[in-house]
Protein backbone atom coordinates (compact mmCIF):
# COMPACT_ATOMS: atom_id res chain seq x y z
CA UNK A 1 0.00 0.00 0.00
CA UNK A 2 0.98 3.65 -0.35
CA UNK A 3 1.43 6.22 2.43
CA UNK A 4 -1.56 8.60 2.52
CA UNK A 5 0.78 11.55 3.07
CA UNK A 6 3.77 11.11 0.79
CA UNK A 7 2.80 8.17 -1.45
CA UNK A 8 5.79 6.04 -0.43
CA UNK A 9 5.27 2.26 -0.64
CA UNK A 10 4.80 0.81 2.84
CA UNK A 11 3.69 -2.44 4.41
CA UNK A 12 0.02 -2.87 5.27
CA UNK A 13 -0.58 -0.63 8.29
CA UNK A 14 -3.64 0.49 10.24
CA UNK A 15 -2.51 4.14 10.30
CA UNK A 16 -1.96 4.24 6.53
CA UNK A 17 1.14 6.46 6.78
CA UNK A 18 4.88 5.76 6.79
CA UNK A 19 7.16 6.12 9.83
CA UNK A 20 8.59 9.47 8.65
CA UNK A 21 5.14 10.99 8.16
CA UNK A 22 3.99 9.58 11.50
CA UNK A 23 6.97 11.25 13.19
CA UNK A 24 6.16 14.55 11.46
CA UNK A 25 2.55 14.31 12.62
CA UNK A 26 3.61 13.60 16.21
CA UNK A 27 6.01 16.56 16.18
CA UNK A 28 3.31 18.84 14.75
CA UNK A 29 0.84 17.82 17.46
CA UNK A 30 3.49 18.32 20.15
CA UNK A 31 4.17 21.83 18.85
CA UNK A 32 0.44 22.58 18.83
CA UNK A 33 0.11 21.34 22.43
CA UNK A 34 3.14 23.37 23.52
CA UNK A 35 1.82 26.49 21.80
CA UNK A 36 -1.61 25.98 23.39
CA UNK A 37 -0.17 25.64 26.88
CA UNK A 38 2.18 28.59 26.36
CA UNK A 39 -0.90 30.66 25.53
CA UNK A 40 -2.77 29.21 28.53
CA UNK A 41 0.13 29.98 30.85
CA UNK A 42 0.04 33.61 29.74
CA UNK A 43 -3.58 33.75 30.90
CA UNK A 44 -3.45 31.28 33.77
CA UNK A 45 -2.63 33.80 36.51
CA UNK A 46 -5.66 35.91 35.60
CA UNK A 47 -7.91 32.83 35.35
CA UNK A 48 -6.64 31.49 38.68
CA UNK A 49 -8.01 34.65 40.29
CA UNK A 50 -11.43 33.16 39.58
CA UNK A 51 -10.39 30.00 41.44
CA UNK A 52 -10.34 27.87 38.28
CA UNK A 53 -7.77 26.07 36.15
CA UNK A 54 -7.90 25.77 32.35
CA UNK A 55 -8.57 22.29 30.97
CA UNK A 56 -8.89 22.92 27.24
CA UNK A 57 -9.70 25.50 24.59
CA UNK A 58 -13.04 25.22 22.81
CA UNK A 59 -13.07 28.14 20.39
CA UNK A 60 -10.72 30.82 19.13
CA UNK A 61 -11.03 33.77 16.76
CA UNK A 62 -8.99 36.89 16.00
CA UNK A 63 -9.61 38.69 19.31
CA UNK A 64 -11.40 36.01 21.35
CA UNK A 65 -10.58 32.69 22.94
CA UNK A 66 -12.84 30.52 25.13
CA UNK A 67 -11.54 27.96 27.62
CA UNK A 68 -13.21 25.25 29.67
CA UNK A 69 -12.02 25.53 33.28
CA UNK A 70 -12.71 23.60 36.47
CA UNK A 71 -12.14 24.21 40.18
CA UNK A 72 -11.28 21.91 43.09
CA UNK A 73 -14.93 20.90 43.40
CA UNK A 74 -15.03 19.74 39.76
CA UNK A 75 -17.38 22.58 38.85
CA UNK A 76 -17.02 23.53 35.19
CA UNK A 77 -17.33 27.02 33.73
CA UNK A 78 -16.35 28.75 30.53
CA UNK A 79 -13.70 31.46 30.67
CA UNK A 80 -13.83 33.88 27.78
CA UNK A 81 -10.89 36.15 27.02
CA UNK A 82 -11.54 39.15 24.76
CA UNK A 83 -8.70 41.35 23.59
CA UNK A 84 -9.79 44.93 23.05
CA UNK A 85 -8.61 45.83 19.51
CA UNK A 86 -6.61 48.87 20.55
CA UNK A 87 -3.70 49.48 18.14
CA UNK A 88 -3.06 53.21 18.15
CA UNK A 89 0.74 53.58 18.23
CA UNK A 90 0.57 57.33 18.79
CA UNK A 91 -1.58 56.88 21.89
CA UNK A 92 0.24 53.95 23.48
CA UNK A 93 1.36 55.99 26.44
CA UNK A 94 -1.84 58.04 26.76
CA UNK A 95 -3.17 57.30 30.23
CA UNK A 96 -6.39 59.13 29.36
CA UNK A 97 -7.17 56.70 26.52
CA UNK A 98 -6.28 53.73 28.71
CA UNK A 99 -8.58 54.99 31.43
CA UNK A 100 -11.42 55.68 28.97
CA UNK A 101 -11.28 52.17 27.48
CA UNK A 102 -10.98 50.57 30.89
CA UNK A 103 -13.97 52.44 32.33
CA UNK A 104 -16.17 51.86 29.29
CA UNK A 105 -15.56 48.12 29.24
CA UNK A 106 -15.92 47.86 32.99
CA UNK A 107 -19.26 49.72 32.98
CA UNK A 108 -20.66 47.55 30.17
CA UNK A 109 -19.50 44.37 31.86
CA UNK A 110 -21.07 45.39 35.16
CA UNK A 111 -24.32 46.16 33.32
CA UNK A 112 -24.32 42.81 31.50
CA UNK A 113 -23.47 40.90 34.68
CA UNK A 114 -26.29 42.61 36.58
CA UNK A 115 -28.80 41.88 33.80
CA UNK A 116 -27.83 38.20 33.71
CA UNK A 117 -28.26 37.86 37.48
CA UNK A 118 -31.66 39.57 37.66
CA UNK A 119 -34.47 37.57 39.21
CA UNK A 120 -36.54 36.00 36.46
CA UNK A 121 -33.71 35.98 33.91
CA UNK A 122 -34.21 32.95 31.71
CA UNK A 123 -32.92 34.60 28.56
CA UNK A 124 -29.21 35.32 29.03
CA UNK A 125 -26.30 33.10 29.96
CA UNK A 126 -25.13 33.89 33.52
CA UNK A 127 -21.98 36.01 33.84
CA UNK A 128 -20.45 35.38 37.26
CA UNK A 129 -17.32 37.47 37.32
CA UNK A 130 -14.85 39.37 35.12
CA UNK A 131 -11.31 40.72 35.23
CA UNK A 132 -9.82 43.49 33.04
CA UNK A 133 -6.05 43.42 32.57
CA UNK A 134 -3.87 45.89 30.67
CA UNK A 135 -1.30 44.12 28.48
CA UNK A 136 1.97 46.11 28.42
CA UNK A 137 3.38 44.04 25.56
CA UNK A 138 0.55 44.54 23.08
CA UNK A 139 -0.81 47.86 24.39
CA UNK A 140 -4.23 46.28 24.56
CA UNK A 141 -6.68 45.20 27.25
CA UNK A 142 -7.53 41.59 28.03
CA UNK A 143 -11.02 41.07 29.43
CA UNK A 144 -11.58 37.72 31.19
CA UNK A 145 -15.21 36.67 31.80
CA UNK A 146 -16.36 33.70 33.89
CA UNK A 147 -19.72 32.40 32.70
CA UNK A 148 -21.90 29.29 32.42
CA UNK A 149 -20.52 26.50 30.27
CA UNK A 150 -23.40 25.45 28.00
CA UNK A 151 -23.81 23.65 24.66
CA UNK A 152 -23.92 26.03 21.70
CA UNK A 153 -26.43 25.89 18.84
CA UNK A 154 -23.51 25.22 16.46
CA UNK A 155 -22.74 22.00 18.35
CA UNK A 156 -26.40 20.91 18.33
CA UNK A 157 -26.75 21.59 14.62
CA UNK A 158 -24.03 19.06 13.78
CA UNK A 159 -26.63 16.46 14.77
CA UNK A 160 -28.61 15.72 11.59
CA UNK A 161 -31.71 15.08 13.73
CA UNK A 162 -32.03 18.80 14.51
CA UNK A 163 -35.51 19.36 13.12
CA UNK A 164 -37.52 22.28 11.77
CA UNK A 165 -39.57 22.18 15.00
CA UNK A 166 -36.35 22.45 17.03
CA UNK A 167 -35.32 25.44 14.95
CA UNK A 168 -38.69 27.17 15.42
CA UNK A 169 -38.54 26.64 19.20
CA UNK A 170 -35.04 28.09 19.19
CA UNK A 171 -36.27 31.13 17.24
CA UNK A 172 -39.15 31.66 19.68
CA UNK A 173 -36.83 31.45 22.72
CA UNK A 174 -34.31 33.82 21.12
CA UNK A 175 -37.10 36.28 20.27
CA UNK A 176 -38.15 36.11 23.93
CA UNK A 177 -34.57 36.86 24.95
CA UNK A 178 -34.19 39.71 22.46
CA UNK A 179 -37.51 41.16 23.60
CA UNK A 180 -36.22 41.12 27.18
CA UNK A 181 -32.83 42.59 26.21
CA UNK A 182 -34.34 45.37 24.09
CA UNK A 183 -36.68 46.30 26.94
CA UNK A 184 -33.59 46.58 29.13
CA UNK A 185 -31.93 48.86 26.59
CA UNK A 186 -29.46 46.18 25.45
CA UNK A 187 -28.71 45.19 21.84
CA UNK A 188 -26.99 41.82 21.43
CA UNK A 189 -25.19 42.57 18.13
CA UNK A 190 -23.44 39.20 17.98
CA UNK A 191 -26.04 36.53 17.15
CA UNK A 192 -24.62 33.50 15.35
CA UNK A 193 -24.49 29.71 15.72
CA UNK A 194 -21.83 29.91 18.44
CA UNK A 195 -23.53 32.53 20.60
CA UNK A 196 -26.91 30.89 21.19
CA UNK A 197 -26.85 28.21 23.89
CA UNK A 198 -29.21 25.61 25.30
CA UNK A 199 -29.40 25.41 29.09
CA UNK A 200 -30.10 22.47 31.40
CA UNK A 201 -33.85 23.08 31.17
CA UNK A 202 -33.79 22.79 27.37
CA UNK A 203 -34.31 26.51 26.83
CA UNK A 204 -32.22 28.59 24.44
CA UNK A 205 -30.38 31.56 25.96
CA UNK A 206 -28.10 34.28 24.63
CA UNK A 207 -24.41 34.69 25.32
CA UNK A 208 -21.35 36.49 23.96
CA UNK A 209 -22.82 39.96 23.57
CA UNK A 210 -20.82 42.38 21.45
CA UNK A 211 -19.82 45.57 23.20
CA UNK A 212 -16.77 47.87 23.32
CA UNK A 213 -14.40 44.93 23.61
CA UNK A 214 -15.62 43.31 20.41
CA UNK A 215 -17.84 45.74 18.55
CA UNK A 216 -18.94 43.56 15.63
CA UNK A 217 -20.46 40.15 15.03
CA UNK A 218 -18.02 37.23 15.02
CA UNK A 219 -19.73 36.05 11.78
CA UNK A 220 -19.94 38.93 9.31
CA UNK A 221 -22.65 37.25 7.24
CA UNK A 222 -24.95 37.51 10.29
CA UNK A 223 -24.51 41.30 10.38
CA UNK A 224 -27.24 43.47 8.88
CA UNK A 225 -25.86 45.13 5.70
CA UNK A 226 -26.49 48.67 6.99
CA UNK A 227 -23.98 48.11 9.81
CA UNK A 228 -21.19 48.07 7.21
CA UNK A 229 -22.21 51.55 6.08
CA UNK A 230 -22.30 53.47 9.33
CA UNK A 231 -25.64 52.54 10.93
CA UNK A 232 -25.55 51.77 14.66
CA UNK A 233 -26.67 48.40 16.08
CA UNK A 234 -30.36 48.44 17.06
CA UNK A 235 -33.21 45.94 17.69
CA UNK A 236 -33.79 45.64 13.92
CA UNK A 237 -30.21 44.48 13.31
CA UNK A 238 -30.64 41.78 15.99
CA UNK A 239 -33.77 40.52 14.20
CA UNK A 240 -31.81 40.36 10.92
CA UNK A 241 -29.11 38.29 12.65
CA UNK A 242 -31.69 35.84 14.01
CA UNK A 243 -33.29 35.53 10.57
CA UNK A 244 -29.88 34.91 9.01
CA UNK A 245 -29.04 32.35 11.70
CA UNK A 246 -32.21 30.40 10.80
CA UNK A 247 -31.43 30.81 7.10
CA UNK A 248 -28.00 29.25 7.70
CA UNK A 249 -29.54 26.29 9.56
CA UNK A 250 -31.76 25.55 6.54
CA UNK A 251 -28.90 26.07 4.09
CA UNK A 252 -26.48 23.39 5.24
CA UNK A 253 -24.71 25.62 7.78
CA UNK A 254 -23.66 28.05 5.04
CA UNK A 255 -24.68 31.67 4.36
CA UNK A 256 -26.67 32.65 1.26
CA UNK A 257 -24.83 32.34 -2.09
CA UNK A 258 -22.28 29.86 -0.63
CA UNK A 259 -22.23 26.20 -1.62
CA UNK A 260 -18.88 25.40 0.04
CA UNK A 261 -17.06 26.83 3.11
CA UNK A 262 -14.52 28.52 0.83
CA UNK A 263 -17.38 30.57 -0.66
CA UNK A 264 -18.12 32.40 2.62
CA UNK A 265 -16.02 35.52 1.89
CA UNK A 266 -17.71 35.88 -1.48
CA UNK A 267 -21.12 35.42 0.19
CA UNK A 268 -20.34 38.09 2.79
CA UNK A 269 -19.40 40.54 0.04
CA UNK A 270 -22.67 39.95 -1.82
CA UNK A 271 -24.68 40.42 1.38
CA UNK A 272 -22.83 43.66 2.16
CA UNK A 273 -23.75 44.88 -1.31
CA UNK A 274 -27.42 44.41 -0.50
CA UNK A 275 -28.26 41.26 -2.50
CA UNK A 276 -31.44 39.62 -1.20
CA UNK A 277 -30.95 36.11 0.25
CA UNK A 278 -33.24 33.41 -1.19
CA UNK A 279 -33.84 30.09 0.57
CA UNK A 280 -33.86 26.79 -1.35
CA UNK A 281 -37.15 25.90 -3.06
CA UNK A 282 -37.45 22.78 -0.92
CA UNK A 283 -38.18 24.93 2.16
CA UNK A 284 -41.88 25.25 3.09
CA UNK A 285 -43.31 28.34 1.40
CA UNK A 286 -44.68 29.99 4.55
CA UNK A 287 -41.42 29.41 6.43
CA UNK A 288 -39.55 30.93 3.48
CA UNK A 289 -41.74 34.05 3.65
CA UNK A 290 -41.12 34.51 7.38
CA UNK A 291 -37.34 34.18 7.16
CA UNK A 292 -37.10 36.25 3.98
CA UNK A 293 -38.87 39.09 5.77
CA UNK A 294 -36.46 38.87 8.73
CA UNK A 295 -33.45 39.29 6.42
CA UNK A 296 -35.07 41.90 4.19
CA UNK A 297 -34.03 45.54 3.99
CA UNK A 298 -34.35 47.46 7.26
CA UNK A 299 -37.64 49.17 6.37
CA UNK A 300 -39.33 45.85 5.49
CA UNK A 301 -38.25 43.72 8.47
CA UNK A 302 -40.33 42.82 11.49
CA UNK A 303 -41.06 45.82 13.67
CA UNK A 304 -40.15 44.01 16.89
CA UNK A 305 -39.00 40.71 18.38
CA UNK A 306 -42.61 40.19 19.50
CA UNK A 307 -43.93 40.34 15.93
CA UNK A 308 -41.23 37.94 14.71
CA UNK A 309 -41.98 35.58 17.62
CA UNK A 310 -45.71 35.50 16.85
CA UNK A 311 -44.99 34.45 13.24
CA UNK A 312 -42.73 31.63 14.45
CA UNK A 313 -45.35 30.47 16.97
CA UNK A 314 -47.94 30.35 14.18
CA UNK A 315 -45.61 28.21 12.07
CA UNK A 316 -44.96 25.84 14.98
CA UNK A 317 -48.71 25.45 15.55
CA UNK A 318 -49.92 25.08 11.98
CA UNK A 319 -47.13 23.71 9.78
CA UNK A 320 -47.73 20.12 8.57
CA UNK A 321 -46.43 17.55 11.03
CA UNK A 322 -44.15 15.92 8.48
CA UNK A 323 -42.49 19.29 7.89
CA UNK A 324 -41.94 19.96 11.59
CA UNK A 325 -40.22 16.57 11.94
CA UNK A 326 -37.97 17.20 8.93
CA UNK A 327 -34.24 17.39 9.88
CA UNK A 328 -32.95 20.75 8.69
CA UNK A 329 -29.79 19.20 7.24
CA UNK A 330 -31.80 16.93 4.94
CA UNK A 331 -33.55 19.92 3.32
CA UNK A 332 -30.20 21.24 2.12
CA UNK A 333 -29.16 17.77 0.92
CA UNK A 334 -32.40 17.41 -1.10
CA UNK A 335 -31.79 20.78 -2.74
CA UNK A 336 -28.19 19.81 -3.61
CA UNK A 337 -29.35 16.51 -5.11
CA UNK A 338 -31.93 18.36 -7.18
CA UNK A 339 -29.24 20.72 -8.54
CA UNK A 340 -26.88 17.84 -9.35
CA UNK A 341 -29.46 15.86 -11.36
CA UNK A 342 -29.27 16.41 -15.14
CA UNK A 343 -32.29 17.78 -16.96
CA UNK A 344 -34.40 14.89 -18.29
CA UNK A 345 -34.27 14.56 -22.06
CA UNK A 346 -37.55 14.95 -23.87
CA UNK A 347 -38.72 12.01 -25.92
CA UNK A 348 -39.33 12.75 -29.59
CA UNK A 349 -42.41 11.05 -30.95
CA UNK A 350 -41.39 9.97 -34.43
CA UNK A 351 -44.75 8.42 -35.27
CA UNK A 352 -47.06 10.35 -37.50
CA UNK A 353 -50.18 11.83 -36.03
CA UNK A 354 -53.45 9.96 -36.85
CA UNK A 355 -54.81 12.98 -38.73
CA UNK A 356 -51.69 13.03 -40.93
CA UNK A 357 -52.13 9.33 -41.79
CA UNK A 358 -55.79 9.90 -42.59
CA UNK A 359 -54.90 12.82 -44.81
CA UNK A 360 -52.41 10.67 -46.73
CA UNK A 361 -55.01 7.92 -47.21
CA UNK A 362 -57.60 10.38 -48.49
CA UNK A 363 -55.15 11.87 -50.96
CA UNK A 364 -54.28 8.42 -52.29
CA UNK A 365 -57.12 8.46 -54.87
CA UNK A 366 -56.88 6.00 -57.80
CA UNK A 367 -57.27 7.39 -61.38
CA UNK A 368 -60.00 5.47 -63.24
CA UNK A 369 -59.21 6.19 -66.84
CA UNK A 370 -56.79 8.11 -69.03
CA UNK A 371 -59.61 10.32 -70.31
CA UNK A 372 -60.75 11.24 -66.80
CA UNK A 373 -57.23 12.07 -65.84
CA UNK A 374 -56.79 14.53 -68.70
CA UNK A 375 -60.15 16.18 -68.06
CA UNK A 376 -59.90 16.42 -64.27
CA UNK A 377 -56.21 17.10 -63.91
CA UNK A 378 -56.36 20.90 -63.97
CA UNK A 379 -59.36 21.23 -61.62
CA UNK A 380 -57.96 18.77 -59.14
CA UNK A 381 -54.66 20.61 -59.04
CA UNK A 382 -56.36 23.91 -58.24
CA UNK A 383 -58.52 22.35 -55.54
CA UNK A 384 -55.56 20.62 -53.91
CA UNK A 385 -53.59 23.86 -53.80
CA UNK A 386 -56.51 25.78 -52.28
CA UNK A 387 -57.20 23.06 -49.73
CA UNK A 388 -53.53 22.91 -48.80
CA UNK A 389 -53.40 26.66 -48.24
CA UNK A 390 -56.51 26.55 -46.03
CA UNK A 391 -55.14 23.60 -44.01
CA UNK A 392 -51.76 25.31 -43.50
CA UNK A 393 -53.36 28.54 -42.29
CA UNK A 394 -55.76 26.73 -39.95
CA UNK A 395 -53.00 24.52 -38.60
CA UNK A 396 -50.71 27.49 -38.01
CA UNK A 397 -53.42 29.30 -36.07
CA UNK A 398 -54.27 26.20 -34.03
CA UNK A 399 -50.64 25.40 -33.29
CA UNK A 400 -49.93 29.00 -32.33
CA UNK A 401 -52.82 29.09 -29.91
CA UNK A 402 -51.88 25.69 -28.51
CA UNK A 403 -48.21 26.61 -28.06
CA UNK A 404 -49.05 29.88 -26.35
CA UNK A 405 -51.61 28.19 -24.13
CA UNK A 406 -49.31 25.33 -23.18
CA UNK A 407 -46.40 27.68 -22.55
CA UNK A 408 -48.56 29.79 -20.25
CA UNK A 409 -49.89 26.73 -18.45
CA UNK A 410 -46.42 25.25 -18.01
CA UNK A 411 -45.33 28.52 -16.45
CA UNK A 412 -48.24 28.42 -14.00
CA UNK A 413 -47.61 24.77 -13.08
CA UNK A 414 -43.96 25.67 -12.49
CA UNK A 415 -45.00 28.55 -10.22
CA UNK A 416 -47.26 26.23 -8.22
CA UNK A 417 -44.49 23.62 -7.92
CA UNK A 418 -42.08 26.26 -6.61
CA UNK A 419 -44.77 27.43 -4.13
CA UNK A 420 -44.96 30.91 -5.66
CA UNK A 421 -48.65 30.92 -4.86
CA UNK A 422 -49.38 34.64 -5.10
CA UNK A 423 -47.97 34.90 -8.63
CA UNK A 424 -49.62 31.63 -9.74
CA UNK A 425 -53.02 32.83 -8.49
CA UNK A 426 -52.65 36.09 -10.39
CA UNK A 427 -51.87 34.20 -13.62
CA UNK A 428 -54.83 31.83 -13.18
CA UNK A 429 -57.16 34.74 -12.35
CA UNK A 430 -56.19 36.53 -15.56
CA UNK A 431 -57.04 33.44 -17.62
CA UNK A 432 -60.37 33.13 -15.75
CA UNK A 433 -61.16 36.81 -16.41
CA UNK A 434 -60.55 36.20 -20.11
CA UNK A 435 -63.23 33.50 -20.16
CA UNK A 436 -60.88 30.49 -20.06
CA UNK A 437 -61.76 27.26 -18.27
CA UNK A 438 -59.12 27.00 -15.53
CA UNK A 439 -60.47 23.98 -13.64
CA UNK A 440 -57.34 21.87 -14.12
CA UNK A 441 -54.97 24.71 -13.15
CA UNK A 442 -57.13 25.80 -10.21
CA UNK A 443 -57.42 22.27 -8.82
CA UNK A 444 -53.66 21.76 -9.05
CA UNK A 445 -53.23 25.08 -7.23
CA UNK A 446 -55.82 24.14 -4.58
CA UNK A 447 -54.22 20.73 -3.99
CA UNK A 448 -50.78 22.32 -3.50
CA UNK A 449 -52.17 24.92 -1.11
CA UNK A 450 -53.96 22.18 0.87
CA UNK A 451 -50.68 20.28 1.18
CA UNK A 452 -49.06 23.41 2.66
CA UNK A 453 -52.17 24.28 4.71
CA UNK A 454 -52.54 27.59 2.90
CA UNK A 455 -56.30 27.42 3.41
CA UNK A 456 -57.01 31.12 2.85
CA UNK A 457 -55.62 30.68 -0.67
CA UNK A 458 -57.78 27.55 -1.14
CA UNK A 459 -61.01 29.46 -0.42
CA UNK A 460 -59.90 32.22 -2.77
CA UNK A 461 -59.11 29.79 -5.62
CA UNK A 462 -62.39 27.82 -5.34
CA UNK A 463 -64.17 30.85 -6.80
CA UNK A 464 -62.27 30.34 -10.06
CA UNK A 465 -63.80 26.89 -10.68
CA UNK A 466 -66.56 26.32 -13.24
CA UNK A 467 -70.09 25.15 -12.35
CA UNK A 468 -69.21 21.64 -13.53
CA UNK A 469 -66.34 21.40 -11.05
CA UNK A 470 -68.81 21.47 -8.15
CA UNK A 471 -70.25 18.12 -9.27
CA UNK A 472 -67.27 16.46 -7.55
CA UNK A 473 -68.72 16.28 -4.04
CA UNK A 474 -65.97 14.05 -2.61
CA UNK A 475 -63.30 16.49 -3.69
CA UNK A 476 -64.82 19.27 -1.59
CA UNK A 477 -65.63 16.89 1.26
CA UNK A 478 -61.93 16.04 1.53
CA UNK A 479 -60.90 19.71 1.53
CA UNK A 480 -63.48 20.67 4.18
CA UNK A 481 -62.55 17.67 6.34
CA UNK A 482 -58.88 18.62 6.13
CA UNK A 483 -59.64 22.20 7.21
CA UNK A 484 -61.78 21.05 10.13
CA UNK A 485 -59.19 18.46 11.25
CA UNK A 486 -56.54 21.19 11.21
CA UNK A 487 -58.67 23.49 13.37
CA UNK A 488 -59.07 26.01 10.54
CA UNK A 489 -62.75 26.61 11.30
CA UNK A 490 -62.92 30.14 9.89
CA UNK A 491 -61.60 29.01 6.49
CA UNK A 492 -63.88 25.93 6.57
CA UNK A 493 -66.91 28.14 7.22
CA UNK A 494 -65.92 30.40 4.31
CA UNK A 495 -65.71 27.41 1.98
CA UNK A 496 -69.03 26.04 3.28
CA UNK A 497 -70.72 29.37 2.45
CA UNK A 498 -69.59 28.96 -1.16
CA UNK A 499 -70.84 25.37 -1.27
CA UNK A 500 -74.28 26.34 0.14
CA UNK A 501 -75.11 27.63 -3.36
CA UNK A 502 -75.10 24.06 -4.73
CA UNK A 503 -77.94 21.75 -3.67
CA UNK A 504 -75.90 18.64 -4.41
CA UNK A 505 -73.56 19.69 -1.54
CA UNK A 506 -76.26 19.85 1.16
CA UNK A 507 -76.02 16.23 2.32
CA UNK A 508 -72.24 16.40 2.48
CA UNK A 509 -72.34 19.66 4.47
CA UNK A 510 -74.87 18.18 6.92
CA UNK A 511 -72.64 15.11 7.35
CA UNK A 512 -69.82 17.46 8.41
CA UNK A 513 -72.05 19.22 10.95
CA UNK A 514 -73.27 22.24 8.99
CA UNK A 515 -76.91 23.30 9.29
CA UNK A 516 -78.70 23.86 5.97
Amino acid sequence: MECKKCGKNIAEDATGICADCAADEAEKKALERNYFWREVNKNQSAIEDFGYCVKTEIRKSENTVIYIATNDNDETVAIKKITVPYDSVSARNSTDIHKEISERVRAEMEDLSNISKEIGNRFVITYYDYKLVYNDESYKYDLYIKMDYLTSLGSLYVNMEYTVADMLRMGIDVCDALEWCHQNGKVHNNLNLNNVFINNEGRYVLGDFAFSANDKNDCEYCMAPELFYGDLPCPSTDLYSLGMLMFVLLNGGLPPFAQLPQDIKMAEERLRNGEKPVLPNKVNSRLREVIHRAVDSKADRYASATEFKNELKHLLSFMPEDWLKQPVGEIFEMEQEKKSQPEPKRKIDEEKKPEEKKSEEENDIPISTVEDEDVKKGNRKDMVILAAVIVVIAAAIAVGVLVLSNAGNRKIYSLIESESYAVAYKEISELYSNGKNVDSLARTYIDACCDDREYNRVVQAVLLLSEEAFDDIEYFRNILSQMLDSGKYRQADSLAEILYEYENMYTMLEDLGYQI
